[in-house]
C-alpha cells in the first residue's frame, strides 16, 4: 500500500485520507511506519488519526440516526391508519390492562371507514374511544407535517368540559413519548384544558350546535368528534356531510367523523343514522349489554339494580342499560326527556343556586317494607337531592327532618303525606314544634280536588292526580318550563313511572296510577318522585286555591295567627282552613 506522506501544511482532506489508511492497517505495520516518521511527521499523523476518529464517529451517529428515523417514520405510517395498533404501542397500559373487543372494533372501523355513529349503553367507554381517536389522530398527522384539525362537540358544552376532555387529558398522561420520538406536550402551551395545539394542527372544543364551525374545518386531514350526540342538531350533521366533500383519494385529503352517545328517543339524526335510515357511508355499531358486562366495563350486579329500581320495561332502562332507543308511551305522566331537560338546568346553575333557601318541603312518609321516608325541598324552581329520612316511628322521622326544615318560624311550607302512617309524623309536626307545625300542611293523596290543569278543561280523580298533573306541567316545554330538577337515578325513574288514564265514569277526569298498582308492576314504591310532586303543590296551597270542597280561602281575621287549633294555616294574608 502506498502511503500518502505525512508533511507540514496538509489539507483537510488529505489529513482525513491518511488518517482512514493508518486505521486501516495492522498493528505490526503502522507500528513500522510510525518508528520512520519524524517529530513534525509525528505531529500530522497525530492531526490525521484525530479527524479520522471523529469522523468515524460522526458517520456511525449519523447512520444511527438515519436508521432510527426511517424506523420512526415505519412505526408512524404503520400508525397511521391504526388507531388500536397506536394505543397498544404507544401507551403505558396497567397489568391486564388493554382495549376491549368493542373497543377495537369501534377505533378500527372509524380508521377503515372514517365515518362511524356508535351506539352504547351508559358506562361501556364510548368518551374513552373518542378521546384514543383524538390523540391517534393529533400525533400521526402531526409527525408527518400534514396540517390537520380535530373538532370536538356535545349536545351541552357541560359533556365536553366534565367527560369528553377529561378522558382526553387522562389518556393522554398514558402515552409513551420516547415510543412517540419527542418530548411530551407541553402543558398550557400544547396541551390546553380543551384542546390540543401543535405545529402543524390543533384540537378544540366546537360551542354545541355550532354548524358553522364543523363548515369551516379546513385541513388536510380532520376529524369531528360529536359526543351524547343524540341531541346534537341535525345542522351539525349537514354540515359533516357538506364539508366532506372536499375530500377524498382524488384529492388526498381525508375526513373523519365519530358519532357516539347513549341511547335516547327514537328520533333526530343520531337516531336515523344508528338504525340506517340516512346516511349509507356511515358506519354503525352498537355496544350491547353483554359485550360491556364480558369486558367488566359495566357490573352486572349494577343492572340487575337498575332493573329493580326503574323497572325492565321502562323507557330508562332500555335506555341507558340496553343502549337501544325508547319513547315514553302516551300515558306516561312525566315524559323522561322532560326530566332530562330538568336535569341540565339544575347542571347549567351554579352550587349556589343549585343550594338555595328552600321555600317549599314535601315529605313521603313510608309505608314499611322496603318503602323510605323521603323528603325533597324547592328553593323557588330549584330542587334539592332527595333526603332519606330516619326510619321509626312518627315523632323520630320527623326528627330527622328538623336540620332540612328547620324550628322556627321561618322556613319553607311543608306538605306531609297524612294518610295513614304518615299522620303521625304531621302530628309529631303540629304537637311537637309549633312554629313548624304552622307552616306544616297534610297532603290527603285520596281526597277530591277543584284544581284543573292550566287549560281549564281537565279535573281529577283525587288530591294526588292533581299534583301529579301539576309538576307535569312545571315540567312540560310547552309551557315555558323552568323547574331544575338535581340527576338522580331513583328520583327519575320514579317521575317516569307513573301512568295515567281518563276516568271511565267521569268525563275529562284524570286519573294517575295509585302507590299501591305502582308497587305491583314495579316492586317498590315512588318515594322520591311524589316527595317532590308534594313540594311543587306547596306553591298551588300557598296561592290559596281551593284544594277540595271542604277547605275554603278567607282573608284573616285580624289578630287571628296561623296555627291555631283548628289547623288553620296563613300564607301572606290568606288564610287557609285546615284539613
Amino acid at each position: 500500500m502506498t502511503l500518502t506522506e505525512p508533511a507540514a501544511g496538509t489539507d483537510v482532506d488529505a489529513l482525513l485520507e491518511l488518517g482512514r489508511e493508518l486505521a486501516a492497517m495492522t498493528e505490526a505495520r503502522l507500528a513500522a511506519y510510525l518508528r520512520g516518521c519524524s517529530a513534525e511527521e509525528l505531529d500530522v499523523v497525530e492531526e490525521a488519526m484525530a479527524r479520522a476518529e471523529g469522523a468515524a464517529g460522526a458517520e456511525t451517529e449519523a447512520a444511527r440516526i438515519a436508521r432510527e428515523r426511517e424506523t420512526m417514520n415505519a412505526r408512524y405510517s404503520r400508525w397511521w391508519s391504526d388507531p388500536v395498533a397506536f394505543a397498544r404501542d404507544a401507551m403505558a397500559w396497567p397489568e391486564g390492562k388493554h382495549l376491549h373487543d368493542y373497543q377495537v372494533e369501534a377505533l378500527s372501523t372509524l380508521a377503515r371507514r372514517q365515518r362511524l355513529v356508535l351506539r352504547k349503553l351508559r358506562g361501556a367507554g364510548g368518551s374513552a374511544i373518542a378521546a384514543v381517536a383524538v390523540l391517534w389522530f393529533a400525533a400521526t398527522r402531526e409527525y408527518f407535517g400534514t396540517d390537520w384539525k380535530i373538532a370536538t362537540t356535545a349536545t351541552v358544552a357541560r359533556q365536553l368540559d366534565d367527560y369528553l376532555w377529561p378522558e382526553i387529558h387522562k389518556w393522554a398522561h398514558r402515552l409513551r413519548w420516547e415510543e412517540l420520538g419527542r418530548p411530551p406536550w407541553l402543558a398550557h402551551r400544547e396541551l390546553l384544558d380543551q384542546g390540543i395545539k401543535l405545529g402543524y394542527g390543533e384540537a378544540f372544543a366546537a360551542a354545541p350546535g355550532d354548524a358553522g364551525t364543523i363548515e369551516g374545518l379546513h385541513a388536510s386531514q380532520v376529524l369531528v368528534v360529536l359526543d351524547e350526540a343524540k341531541g346534537i342538531r341535525t345542522a351539525v350533521f349537514d354540515a359533516i356531510e357538506g364539508g366532506s366533500t372536499r375530500y377524498g383519494p382524488e384529492t388526498g385529503a381525508s375526513f373523519y367523523a365519530l358519532a357516539v352517545s347513549s341511547a335516547g328517543r327514537p328520533e333526530g339524526r343520531f337516531y336515523d343514522l344508528a338504525r340506517g335510515a340516512v346516511g349509507p357511508n356511515w358506519a354503525r355499531q352498537h355496544i350491547t349489554q353483554a359485550q360491556a358486562v364480558a369486558a367488566g366495563q359495566v357490573s352486572a350486579s349494577s343492572l340487575v339494580d337498575l332493573a329493580e329500581l326503574w323497572g325492565v320495561d321502562s323507557t330508562l332502562y332500555r335506555n341507558h342499560a340496553l343502549g337501544e332507543f325508547a319513547d315514553d308511551s302516551a300515558d306516561t305522566v312525566v315524559p323522561l326527556s322532560w326530566v332530562q331537560a330538568a336535569n341540565e338546568r339544575w347542571l347549567a346553575l351554579s352550587r349556589a343556586d343549585q343550594a338555595g333557601v328552600a321555600t317549599d318541603a314535601g315529605i313521603d312518609v313510608a309505608r314499611g317494607g322496603t318503602d323510605r321516608s323521603v323528603l325533597v325541598a324547592l328553593a323557588g324552581d330549584v330542587a334539592g337531592r332527595p333526603v332519606e329520612l330516619a326510619r321509626g316511628d312518627g315523632p323520630t322521622t320527623a326528627a330527622s327532618a328538623l336540620s332540612h326544615v328547620g324550628m322556627g318560624p321561618a322556613g319553607p311550607l311543608v306538605l306531609v303525606d297524612s294518610e295513614g302512617v304518615g299522620a303521625s309524623v304531621y302530628d309529631a309536626f303540629r304537637r311537637g314544634y309549633r312554629d313548624l307545625g304552622r307552616r306544616t300542611h297534610a297532603f290527603r293523596a285520596g281526597t277530591g280536588t277543584t284544581w284543573t290543569d292550566s287549560s281549564g278543561v281537565l279535573h281529577f280523580a283525587n288530591l294526588r292526580a292533581g299534583a301529579w298533573w301539576h309538576l307535569r306541567e312545571l315540567l312540560d316545554p310547552a309551557l315555558g318550563a323552568t323547574l331544575a330538577l338535581p340527576p338522580d337515578d331513583k328520583l327519575t325513574g320514579d317521575l317516569t313511572t307513573p301512568k295515567w288514564r281518563e276516568s271511565r265514569t267521569r268525563e275529562r277526569h284524570i286519573v294517575i296510577e295509585s302507590k299501591d298498582e305502582i308497587r305491583k308492576r314495579l316492586g317498590r314504591s315512588t318515594d322520591a318522585g311524589d316527595a317532590l310532586v308534594m313540594a311543587a303543590w306547596g306553591r298551588v296551597v300557598r296561592r290559596g286555591l281551593a284544594l277540595r270542597p271542604s277547605i275554603a280561602k278567607v282573608v284573616a281575621p285580624a289578630g287571628r295567627r296561623a296555627g291555631d287549633d283548628d289547623g288553620g294555616w296563613l300564607a301572606g294574608d290568606v288564610w287557609t282552613e285546615g284539613t
